[in-house]
C-alpha cells in the first residue's frame, strides 16, 4: 500500500486502542475517511514478539491461549483467519503498516495507563481521542482531549455495560440488546451520554467474536459521519439513558464459554494429557522428599442416585461412590490423617522429613455429611473435618442457598434480575446452574453483607419466591451434629456464622460472625474450636489479627497447593478441591501434590 495525502477536515483526532483487530480496523477507517487523524496511540500486544520465539509462546499461551500463540509462533501474530482475509482485502484485515503508508503517526506503549501515553497524548493535543479496547482509564488521560474522549461500546447501553457484553447477549438470547453505542468515555465503566446506538442483527451461527466485528463494521462509518458533521461541543447532540443501570458485567469464566462454544484447544489438551498420565500412571512432576500435608475439601455428599441432569451434579458436587474413589486415590499416595494430627505436624520442629499427609475436610454443614459421608467414613476408616455454619444449622438455611433453589423455582423460562434491570433467559439445567454460580452468586459474593442481603431480598421479591428454611437441600440439625461428633472419624471445626465472605465484612462484622459461631459450637456441642475454614475461602489483609483475637489458631483457604511444614502460614493454609470432574483429572492432581 502507497502513501496517500487527503486534505484532513472536522476536529483533530487521536486514537488509543488495543492492537487486535477492533482497534486497527476502527483507526484504519479513520485513516482513510479525509478526517484529521493526527495518531494512532497502540497499547500492549502479548503476540508481537512471539513469532519463531519458543519462550515467548510459552508466555503468551497464558494470556491469549494455545491457538492464538501457536499460530503467531509459525509466523501469524494476527491468526489463520487475519491472514486468510487479507489476501482478499486488505481494507478489512489492516495491520499497523497499513497505517504509516496513509501518512498516519503510529506509536506504542507498553501498559494502557502509564507516564509515556500521558506524554504522547498531550503532546499530540487531539481535539477528540478515540478510544477502543483499552483499560479503564483515568480522567487525566480522558480529559486531554480538547472536546471528549469517545468509545464504542458493544452492547445497546445502558444494558450490558463492562466486560463480554456481546456474549452476555448471546449466553441470554438477549438479542434486543445486542449492538453498539458511541458515547462518552468517563473515569466510570461506560457510563458516559451517548451521541448514537444501534441494534446488531443476529444469526443462528453468530458468535462474539463474529458479532463485535459486525458492530464496529456498522459503528465505523457512523463515527466517521459524527465527527464530519456533529458539533459535539454542543450539549444539545449528547443523549442521556432512559433510566441508569448501574450493574457492570464481568468477562465470562471460561466455563461459561465452554457452555456456548465448546472447550478450547488449551482445555483439549489438558484433558487429554491427564487421560494418559492416568492410563499409564505418569507422575506429571518428580517424586521430591519435601514432607508436608495436602488438604481436600468439597462440599456435598450426594446420593449415588443422584442424575447427571440434576444442578447439584453440573455444578461438581460428587456421589458417594466417587468420593469413595476419590479417597482411594488420595490413600495410595498419602497416610490420610485427622486435622488436628496434620496441624500438630506442620507445627512440628525441628521440620520432619519424608512423611506425605492428607487431610479430608467438607464445608457448609448439609445433612448429607451424616446421612452419606459418615458411614463410609466408618467403612474406610479414614478420619475427616466438618467446618459447619452455625447460622445453616439454627436456621436450616444460609443466604446463598435460596439462589439456587432459583435452579428448580423458576418454572418459566425467563429470571428477573433487578439490579442488572433484565430478564435473563433461564434455560436448560447447565445455563441455570452457570448462571446462578457464575453470574448471581458471583456479583452477590462482591458486595457488603448489607447490600448482599438487600439484594437477595429484591431477587426473591422480583421473581416472587418465597425463601425459608431449606427441604430439599437440608443441613444438619444440632441432634445431627451431636450423633455426627460421637464418631471416632469425625472432627467439628467452624466455618464461621452466616457464610458471607469474610473479605466483604467490616472488623465489626467479621468479630460478631466469629464470636456467634464459636458460641454456637461451645454451647451446643462443648467444643472450643481454633480452628477455620474461611467462607469464599480467603481473607483480605489485617483479617487475621481479628481472628487471633477470638482464639481462631488456623485459618484454611481454597487456595491449592502443599502445605509444608515451617513454611505454612497458619491463616492462609492451602486445600485442594475434591469434585466430580473425570478422575483422570483427580489423579493428575494428586500425583502432582505427592510430587511437590
Amino acid at each position: 500500500m502507497h502513501s496517500v495525502s487527503k486534505t484532513s477536515t472536522g476536529p483533530s483526532i487521536a486514537v488509543y486502542a488495543a492492537p487486535e483487530w477492533p482497534g486497527r480496523y476502527l483507526s484504519h477507517r479513520l485513516a482513510e475517511s479525509g478526517l484529521n487523524l493526527k495518531a494512532v496511540v497502540f497499547g500492549p500486544d502479548p503476540l508481537e514478539h512471539v513469532p519463531f520465539r519458543i519462550g515467548n509462546f510459552r508466555r503468551a499461551v497464558s494470556k491469549v491461549g494455545v491457538r492464538p500463540a501457536l499460530e503467531a509462533l509459525i509466523g501469524f501474530p494476527h491468526g489463520f483467519r487475519h491472514a486468510c482475509n487479507r489476501l482478499l482485502s486488505r481494507e478489512l484485515s489492516p495491520e499497523l503498516d497499513d497505517l504509516t503508508d496513509l501518512g498516519v503517526q503510529v506509536y506504542r506503549v507498553d501498559d494502557y495507563v502509564c507516564s509515556r501515553a500521558y506524554e504522547l497524548l498531550q503532546n499530540v493535543a487531539p481535539d477528540v481521542i478515540v478510544i477502543c479496547g483499552t483499560s479503564i482509564l483515568p480522567e487525566s488521560i480522558l480529559s486531554i482531549a480538547r472536546l471528549c474522549t469517545l468509545n464504542i461500546h458493544t452492547s445497546v447501553l445502558p444494558h450490558y455495560r463492562g466486560g463480554g457484553s456481546t456474549f452476555w447477549g448471546l449466553f441470554f438470547r438477549d438479542f434486543e440488546k445486542i449492538g453498539y453505542t458511541i458515547h462518552k468515555a468517563v473515569p466510570q465503566v461506560d457510563a458516559g451520554p451517548y451521541l448514537y446506538r444501534q441494534k446488531v442483527p443476529v444469526k443462528n451461527v453468530d458468535t462474539a467474536e463474529s458479532l463485535t466485528e459486525r458492530a464496529f463494521r456498522m459503528a465505523a462509518p457512523q463515527l466517521i459521519k459524527i465527527l464530519a458533521d456533529t458539533d459535539i461541543s454542543d450539549p444539545a447532540v449528547w443523549n442521556q439513558y432512559e433510566k441508569p443501570v448501574p450493574y457492570v458485567w464481568r468477562a465470562p469464566d471460561p466455563s461459561v464459554k465452554r457452555y456456548l462454544y465448546g472447550p478450547t484447544t488449551r482445555q483439549r489438551i489438558s484433558a487429554s494429557m491427564k487421560k494418559i498420565s492416568y492410563r499409564i500412571r505418569w507422575n506429571p512432576r518428580k517424586p521430591s522428599n519435601h514432607a508436608g500435608v495436602a488438604v481436600f475439601y468439597w462440599h456435598r455428599n450426594l446420593s449415588n442416585s443422584a442424575k447427571r441432569r440434576d444442578w447439584r451434579r453440573v455444578l461438581g458436587h460428587p456421589t458417594i461412590d466417587e468420593v469413595r474413589e476419590r479417597i482411594r486415590v488420595i490413600q495410595k499416595y498419602f497416610q490420610v490423617v485427622s486435622l488436628s494430627e496434620a496441624l500438630a505436624f506442620l507445627g512440628s520442629s525441628p521440620a520432619p522429613k519424608g512423611n506425605k499427609l492428607a487431610v479430608l475436610t467438607v464445608d457448609d454443614g448439609y445433612l448429607d455429611f451424616r446421612t452419606h459421608l459418615v458411614p463410609l467414613l466408618e467403612e474406610l476408616q479414614v478420619p475427616c473435618s466438618f467446618f459447619v455454619c452455625s447460622q445453616a444449622i439454627e436456621q436450616g438455611t444460609i443466604w446463598y442457598q435460596p439462589v439456587y433453589n432459583l435452579i428448580e423455582e423458576i418454572g418459566g423460562e425467563k429470571l428477573i434480575v433487578p439490579w442488572a434491570d433484565c430478564e435473563l433467559w433461564f434455560g436448560d439445567v447447565k445455563q441455570r446452574t452457570l448462571t446462578v454460580e457464575k453470574v448471581l452468586l458471583a456479583h452477590l459474593k462482591r458486595l457488603t453483607a448489607t447490600m448482599r442481603i438487600r439484594r437477595l431480598t429484591e431477587l426473591a421479591s422480583a421473581n416472587r419466591l418465597n425463601p425459608g428454611r431449606d427441604d430439599a437441600d437440608p443441613f444438619c440439625s444440632v441432634q445431627d451434629l451431636l450423633a455426627i461428633s460421637e464418631s471416632r472419624w469425625v472432627e467439628v471445626h467452624l466455618h464461621g456464622h452466616a457464610h458471607h465472605p469474610f473479605d466483604t465484612l467490616d472488623s465489626e462484622e467479621l468479630t460478631n460472625d466469629i464470636k456467634l459461631c464459636r458460641h454456637f459450637l461451645g454451647s451446643k456441642l462443648g467444643l472450643e474450636d481454633k480452628i477455620i475454614s474461611y467462607p469464599d475461602g480467603k481473607i483480605k489483609l489485617g483479617q487475621e489479627e481479628i481472628l487471633k483475637s477470638q482464639g481462631v489458631s488456623y485459618g484454611f483457604t481454597t487456595e491449592p497447593g502443599f502445605n509444608i511444614p515451617s513454611s505454612a502460614y497458619p491463616f492462609g493454609l492451602k486445600r485442594n478441591g475434591l469434585t466430580n470432574s473425570p478422575l483422570s483429572e483427580f489423579y493428575w492432581t494428586v500425583r502432582t501434590l505427592a510430587g511437590s
